[in-house]
């Protein structure tokens, strides 16, 4: 049913995994990227590059570590087993042409904000409330809400 993931090997031709990636993130299978906007549809990862509109410094392994809990989160919500396991047989991270779990930058001044791959219009990256890496989670997953003009992560 996945042959695609088994039938050809996976690799960066594109020079969307910043040479930052780390032991520790890839372990996760959260990829540091060079760009908001790679050639493959990894389901999530974390944008670290100085260049001009994607302008993301390095997480600490905390805040991959909450990015890694997301993912997870979002492929046992959304994907079987059988194809998780065809995607870890494919690459090193999680890649999937209908997934719009969207990535996530760390700016210089420390503030979080993400974007979803089918954004085409408004705004490159959102960012609300604190720019705390927990509230734009909890935004991206649409359990955010604004509480007396304030942003805060909805209660489980």
């Amino acid at each position: 049913m996945f042959d695609d993931y088994y039938r050809r090997p996976w690799t960066d031709t594109a020079g969307d995994i910043s040479p930052n990636q780390t032991d520790h993130a890839t372990a996760l299978r959260i990829p540091l990227l060079t760009t908001g906007s790679p050639h493959w549809n990894f389901i999530t990862g974390i944008v670290v590059n100085d260049g001009f509109g994607d302008h993301g410094i390095m997480p600490t392994d905390d805040e991959v570590d909450q990015v890694a809990e997301y993912l997870t989160h979002y492929k046992n919500r959304w994907l079987n087993q059988p194809f998780q396991e065809a995607m870890a047989h494919f690459a090193p991270f999680d890649i999937d042409g209908g997934a719009n779990a969207g990535y996530y930058m760390k700016r210089p001044d420390g503030r979080w904000s993400y974007r979803k791959t089918t954004w085409r219009e408004g705004p490159r990256w959102w960012c609300h409330g604190d720019g705390s890496l927990t509230l734009c989670i909890a935004h991206n997953l649409g359990r955010a809400e604004l509480v007396d003009d304030t942003w805060v992560a909805a209660a489980d």
